[in-house]
C-alpha cells in the first residue's frame, strides 16, 4: 500500500574490507570459519554462516573500518582448526583467502 520508495545507502568516504573464502572441496564457502579483522586499534569478529532461502546473498563478509589507512591484520580460523593470517595491507578492497590446506592441493 501507498507510493514505492526508493533506500539507498551509500558509502561514505570511509575505509572498508570484504573477505572471500575459498575453503576445501566440501566446504569451498569456507562455513564455520571465523574472521577477524584489526585495524585502527579495533578487532571485529564475524563468523562466515550457511544462509538459507530465497534470494540468498553471496558469501562475502563485510567489514566497515572508519578512517584507517592500514588493515593490520586479519586472521581466519577455519572450521577444522587451520589458521590464515594476512598483514599489513591498504583497506578499501575485496579480499580472498584460500584455505592453507586449499592452496597445497591445486
Amino acid at each position: 500500500e501507498g507510493r514505492p520508495q526508493i533506500w539507498s545507502n551509500p558509502c561514505g568516504e570511509g575505509a572498508w574490507l570484504d573477505v572471500d573464502l575459498v575453503g576445501l572441496p566440501l566446504n569451498t564457502e569456507g562455513f564455520g570459519a571465523r574472521v577477524t579483522v584489526e585495524a585502527g586499534g579495533r578487532v571485529q569478529l564475524q563468523e562466515m554462516h550457511a544462509v538459507l532461502g530465497v534470494g540468498q546473498s553471496p558469501s562475502v563478509l563485510h567489514y566497515g573500518l572508519g578512517q584507517v589507512g592500514v588493515v593490520d591484520r586479519v586472521v581466519v580460523d577455519w572450521a577444522d582448526g587451520a589458521r590464515s593470517v594476512v598483514k599489513s595491507f591498504s583497506p578499501k578492497r575485496r579480499i580472498t583467502i584460500v584455505h592453507p590446506q586449499a592452496m597445497h592441493d591445486r
